[in-house]
């Protein structure tokens, strides 16, 4: 079974959402980006918690982009790399809109 890219608990009302890719310096994939928008999604519709906490295992929070993952993205077609940036923006507008 592969591990979950990033972790997710409830403690007291707080939900812990932690990147889990500390071999990777916690750097963005789009599966990891994929697993991060689905936490703060079960973070937000859960009515128990009141407060997000997004934190990351190992040394480094997180390097930014995976940049194996970049180099990929090179040999895609213009619309499967907007398709790309755009879930990544969504990840982005779930941080800043969410109301926890």
């Amino acid at each position: 079974m592969k591990a979950s890219l990033v972790n997710y608990s409830v403690e007291q009302r707080i939900a812990t959402i932690t990147l889990n890719r500390a071999d990777k310096r916690n750097a963005l994939n789009y599966e990891m980006v994929s697993e991060l928008k689905d936490a703060f999604t079960k973070a937000e519709e859960d009515d128990k918690v009141k407060v997000i906490v997004l934190n990351a295992s190992g040394d480094v929070f997180s390097a930014g982009a995976d940049l194996d993952y970049l180099k990929k993205l090179q040999k895609n077609s213009y619309k499967e790399n907007h398709a790309d940036s755009t879930h990544l923006m969504k990840l982005f507008k779930k941080f800043i809109q969410t109301k926890k």
